[in-house]
């Protein structure tokens, strides 16, 4: 049994699992598509710790927005 489930091997749910490896978790990681990173897509999202830890290449970004806005489920704003 393990751990922790991680569904999606895009780079949060990669990120997550690396995190949590780290803490020493048993971690199992799920992807809907035969190979990690076939197709090359994501979301889009990605922090700059992340981009950070991947070196993600420069020709595969296609904007770095200066700013975002944050709001919670519950309508916080951050």
């Amino acid at each position: 049994m393990h751990d922790v489930i991680v569904v999606g091997a895009g780079p949060a749910g990669l990120y997550t699992a690396l995190l949590m490896v780290h803490e020493g978790f048993d971690v199992l990681a799920f992807e809907e598509h035969p190979e990690i990173g076939v197709p090359t897509h994501c979301t889009g999202i990605v922090s700059g710790e992340t981009n950070r830890l991947y070196k993600i290449p420069e020709e595969v970004v296609l904007n770095r927005p200066p700013s975002c806005l944050v709001i919670s489920p519950g309508g916080r704003v951050a």
